[in-house]
């Protein structure tokens, strides 16, 4: 049997061959399971780079949409993982889950430089809680700001919706009038507001920001 892989430039792979990579890319996803089982799934662009020989992104997009469609895998954006796998917390790891969670909830737009987490879980090994943190992420739980500012996902989007209701009402708003809007000192407040332009919430324009058209 033969498959067209790629219609544009008329190429053609016996199946044999397509199926020796997917089942390549499907092993190399069973050993990324077992290796990081707190991790959602892998980026297709690091899978890509695993495969030996190296592959093209025609093929390669090509052998993920024959997992995809037959349902071994499934990809997410631009993450891919096997179908029936799903990340399973030990007792510790969802106590700390809840604990990191909680904490970053109560702080809420004044949240702890993620070092101080750090230390405040220091009863567990440095590498468990970041990865317990990196899952929080994948999730949408908690949302990095900067490399050391980390905000729960429910305090932003209240913030959001604040800001959006602000600028709605005024048409406009500068770095003093969301500190006050706020009440954030600028260690927090700029960042935010980076992180909004970041996000196309808003846009600069001077030293002023206006909600980003649709």
């Amino acid at each position: 049997k033969i498959m067209v892989v790629d219609s544009e430039r008329q190429r053609l792979l016996a199946a044999p061959t397509v199926n020796r990579l997917t089942t390549t890319i499907t092993s190399l996803l069973e050993q990324y399971h077992a290796e990081h089982p707190l991790k959602t799934g892998l980026a297709k662009e690091e899978l890509r780079s695993q495969l030996k020989p190296a592959v093209d992104q025609k093929l390669f997009q090509f052998a993920l949409g024959q997992l995809v469609k037959k349902k071994p895998i499934v990809q997410d954006q631009a993450e891919v993982r096997l179908a029936h796998f799903k990340v399973t917390l030990q007792v510790d790891e969802q106590a700390m889950r809840e604990k990191i969670i909680s904490l970053f909830r109560d702080a809420g737009l004044v949240p702890p430089n993620i070092k101080d987490v750090f230390n405040t879980m220091n009863e567990y090994p440095a590498t468990q809680v970041q990865q317990v943190i990196d899952l929080l992420l994948q999730e949408g739980m908690l949302i990095k700001v900067t490399e050391s500012l980390y905000f729960h996902a429910g305090k932003i989007e209240q913030l959001a919706q604040q800001l959006t209701e602000y600028i709605k009402k005024e048409g406009e708003i500068d770095a003093p009038r969301f500190k006050d809007l706020t009440g954030l000192t600028r260690k927090f407040s700029i960042p935010l507001l980076e992180y909004f332009d970041k996000k196309k919430l808003t846009i600069r324009i001077g030293d002023k920001r206006v909600l980003r058209k649709s």
